[in-house]
């Protein structure tokens, strides 16, 4: 049974704050909240095209992250949110939306 709930996020996003304007949550609403099968939300278009673009055109090479990883296939390669700020390979773009 899936059981409607009032919003539980929206409230933590303060308007004005790079979370209500990077943030991809301040594109949900009730019903983008699912309880089955495992608790999610789904947000088509999560963030602002231009948001989404600034991101995309300042992302990092490849070899930022490892030196040889243009030639790895099938990879994960992994930076933490925390590591992303603290870098200087990243644009302000990507520390704002890692924040």
């Amino acid at each position: 049974m899936n059981k409607r709930v009032d919003h539980p996020i929206s409230p933590l996003v303060a308007p004005g704050t790079v979370e209500a304007r990077l943030g991809v949550l301040r594109h949900s609403d009730a019903g983008a909240h699912k309880a089955q099968p495992f608790p999610h939300l789904r947000i088509d278009q999560a963030l602002d095209t231009a948001d989404y673009q600034a991101l995309t055109a300042s992302f990092p090479p490849l070899e930022h992250f490892r030196p040889d990883a243009a030639t790895l296939n099938n990879r994960v390669l992994r930076l933490s949110a925390s590591q992303v700020i603290a870098e200087e390979g990243f644009s302000t773009q990507w520390k704002a939306f890692m924040e």
